[in-house]
């Protein structure tokens, strides 16, 4: 009984997200884990892997259908909390960058 705060909170994640203008929209998500290893007797909290858990995307509206989105996600093992991610059926991966382009048509 004494991980029960950090397997509660194992995997989950909390999200928020604001429309700064009419065309800026931000998100922030951040893995829960980090937090439940507070609950549990004897854990300590590892602010490092808190930081690195963290995820933020950007999306901005331009003229013409177009929006561009730019993000930052987590690692796998940042998303896990744990430092060696090697589970049965995930791939560990870096944290990930993205860039994205959308163009939308009417007719």
């Amino acid at each position: 009984m004494r991980d029960v705060g950090s397997s509660a909170l194992s995997g989950s994640r909390f999200n928020c997200a604001k429309q700064l203008t009419d065309r800026v929209f931000i998100r922030l998500d951040a893995g829960l884990c980090g937090f439940g290893t507070l609950l549990g007797q004897g854990g300590s909290f590892d602010a490092q892997m808190l930081a690195e858990a963290i995820g933020l995307k950007v999306d901005y509206r331009l003229p013409h259908g177009v929006a561009a989105s730019v993000g930052l996600d987590p690692s796998t093992s940042a998303t896990l909390c744990t430092r060696d991610a090697v589970v049965r059926g995930f791939v560990p991966t870096p944290r990930q960058v993205g860039f994205d382009l959308f163009r939308s048509w009417q007719f």
